[in-house]
């Protein structure tokens, strides 16, 4: 791990500055040599951990959908249910002026059946409507704290990629050299 670089006492010591193409100038310290180590072996964290990124939001974009698809459908199954209540009750109801009391109590017990069902679905949608404001609270705490946590491990796995590094780089080396067909990576 150690990196030795030969002096020459009698060389004329001129620092040129480093620019890049835009002709500004470049600040060399260990964490753009590392950087530029890594691009060179074809290794580009920056875009590996983009990658990671754009993954977990197509992940959670797809959870989302699924959830909102899910509730389209029991939405959809509540209102055909109910479209089928109303008809009942209109059927009994146009029964019940064409004939006996009993149909007319039978139109009772259905209007009575369906404000039961209508006070369920309500209650229903109360719940899921706090399910979903909790669940948006819960997903943005997660959200965040997930960031929190991907970023410090993103921290961490620079600092040993930046450790890894140069005995990677070594040992494709000492591969070639001995004729190995082995290439090692990230």
């Amino acid at each position: 791990e150690f990196i030795f670089r030969y002096v020459d006492p009698k060389a004329k010591k001129v620092r040129k500055p480093v620019l890049d193409e835009h002709g500004t100038p470049i600040i060399i310290d260990w964490q753009y040599a590392m950087g530029e180590l890594s691009r060179k072996n074809g290794i580009d964290v920056e875009e590996e951990l983009t990658k990671a990124r754009e993954r977990l939001h197509v992940q959670f974009a797809e959870r989302e959908t699924q959830l909102a698809e899910e509730q389209q459908v029991v939405e959809k199954r509540m209102e055909q249910e109910r479209e089928q209540y109303e008809r009942e009750i209109k059927s009994l109801r146009d029964a019940a002026v064409n004939g006996t009391a009993k149909d007319y109590q039978a139109v009772l017990m259905k209007e009575e059946e369906q404000a039961k069902t209508q006070a369920t679905l309500a209650k229903f949608k109360s719940r899921a409507a706090q399910g979903q404001a909790r669940a948006q609270w819960v997903r943005a705490a997660m959200r965040a704290s997930k960031d929190d946590s991907f970023e410090l491990d993103v921290r961490l796995c620079r600092q040993q990629m930046a450790n890894m590094q140069p005995r990677l780089v070594e040992a494709n080396r000492i591969a070639t050299l001995h004729g190995r067909k082995i290439r090692y990576s990230f």
